[in-house]
């Protein structure tokens, strides 16, 4: 592979990669795909375009998992390091598919349709099957766009992947437009980008109609992963939730993080004892998360405690972490040796769905740690009357790293798209109090005790992405297999 078919993706890689935490430069990414456009719109041999997309997607995802490095304390730097070029492998066979597809039929769609909905597209199927993961996908660093942003709430984050890769294919459609031909080109494009920021602006200025309010208050507790893990010092980390929830009066609810401690917590007859009298004295609901276990087996939870008792039902995870909360193919891996020392424990199992809790006197949408990253994570909730969305999580897995911004910028998402305030509890951070425009009412320090408080609007009205959310996605796939249908007749036409 030649230095210009390889430094082109290499320098999307890195541009894509600086639009996310920790720079957060989250402008570069409107134009860090031109490169690689650039160089497959210079080839017509797909072994090429498969080189290329592989080193694109080795160069960004390296950089975008880079987090997982702060695992090693756990499945050593071997193993952290194992699991990080595991990861990016994955990903970039979704780059490659991008890229073999932009070169298979950029003769057969315009790039300025061809290339937003071809890249739609590739996000949706990676965050597809055991191994799905949409960590990383471009929409999300509209997060920090303010007015752009606010488009999730009708198109969604596929919606907002869509507009910046469509800037992408502009700039590199006009760096290719003869002179002559460039005015109506530029004018195409300066009026669609105008009408997205117009109505970005728009929905920017228009409230949601709220039918009441509640007071809130998200507790992160600062327990590192090594005393959680120190069964010795649980009585510490019992105590330490106690004396903060205490504190905390004059408010209807109270978020704790996921897994509050790493053992089943509703067994605890004296905690369980301790609180639900704080409830009852303070006269505010408690959501906290813990494991549980059911007929069905081990599950990561997220309950309510409140001043009449433990809520009946949980909210159990629907997706779990591969090679965190479950091992895909447990038989497989179980023949390595070194897999069972990084394994030794049994699998969670995937909750029941359809389960909707209560606290404060109103339905909430759950989601649990990676969950959030999802793009469908709170819409049947939502649709089933959730009027406020809560995100327990437990960073301290990955120390300092840039984790917990990553989760965070992917929760102010979730916010807009449903249109619902969002509480975001955090063990170690970044919490947060989201109104239902992405802002950050209500924020935390990484590696810091602290609550935060604030009021939330309750909700009731479904944002136009939480009836239709998969418009966008299937508008790509019909342009898409529209492209592969001309593609194929054209073919079979040249060999007649």
């Amino acid at each position: 592979m030649g230095g210009a078919n390889i430094l082109a993706p290499i320098l999307s890689g890195l541009l894509l990669a600086a639009s996310f935490n920790p720079l957060n430069w989250w402008w570069l990414s409107y134009l860090a795909l031109v490169p690689l456009l650039n160089r497959l719109f210079n080839t017509d041999s797909l072994g090429k375009a498969l080189q290329i997309g592989a080193v694109f997607g080795l160069s960004f995802s390296l950089l975008f998992h880079g987090w997982l490095m702060a695992v090693s304390p756990w499945a050593s730097s071997l193993g952290a390091f194992g699991l990080l070029v595991a990861v990016s492998l994955y990903f970039s066979l979704f780059s490659m598919l991008f890229c073999v597809g932009i070169v298979y039929l950029k003769d057969d769609i315009g790039p300025l349709i061809l290339i937003p909905f071809l890249w739609v597209v590739c996000e949706y199927l990676r965050a597809l099957g055991p191994f799905g993961n949409l960590g990383g996908a471009i929409g999300y660093t509209q997060a920090e766009s303010g007015i752009i942003l606010q488009l999730a709430s009708m198109i969604g984050l596929w919606g907002l992947s869509a507009i910046v890769v469509f800037v992408n294919s502009l700039i590199f459609s006009l760096m290719r437009t003869p002179f002559r031909q460039l005015t109506r080109r530029f004018w195409l494009g300066t009026g669609i980008v105008s009408l997205v920021l117009l109505t970005g602006m728009v929905l920017a200025g228009t409230d949601t109609p709220q039918i009441g309010q509640l007071s809130v208050a998200v507790v992160q507790p600062n327990h590192a992963q090594t005393l959680k893990l120190d069964r010795t010092r649980r009585p510490q980390l019992f105590q330490d939730i106690l004396t903060l929830v205490s504190g905390i009066q004059n408010v209807d609810v109270v978020l704790l993080p996921e897994t509050i401690t790493p053992s089943l917590n509703l067994r605890n007859n004296r905690f369980m004892t301790q609180l639900k009298q704080n409830a009852s004295t303070a006269k505010h609901d408690i959501i906290f998360g813990t494991p549980a276990k059911s007929t069905h087996g081990l599950h990561n939870v997220i309950t309510v405690m409140s001043e009449s008792g433990l809520s009946k039902q949980h909210y159990e995870k629907q997706r779990l972490m591969p090679f965190g909360e479950y091992v895909p193919v447990r038989p497989f891996f179980m023949r390595f040796s070194f897999m069972k020392a990084l394994f030794p424990y049994d699998d969670y199992a995937p909750g029941t769905p359809g389960i909707l809790l209560h606290a404060g006197g109103a339905p909430f949408g759950a989601a649990i740690c990676l969950e959030g990253i999802y793009a469908d994570a709170y819409t049947n909730q939502v649709r089933n009357g959730a009027q406020y969305l809560v995100l327990g999580a437990n960073n301290a897995w990955f120390g300092s790293s840039s984790a917990a911004a990553k989760l965070r910028q992917m929760a102010r998402v979730r916010a807009v798209e449903q249109r619902r305030a969002l509480l975001l509890s955090a063990n170690t951070g970044l919490s947060a109090i989201i109104d239902a425009h992405g802002r950050l009412i209500k924020e935390s320090a990484l590696n810091h005790k602290t609550v935060l408080r604030a009021d939330v609007p309750l909700v009731r009205t479904l944002s136009l992405y939480t009836q239709y959310p998969w418009a966008v996605i299937g508008v790509a796939f019909f342009f898409v297999g529209l492209g592969v249908l001309r593609r194929t007749m054209r073919v079979r036409g040249g060999m007649q």
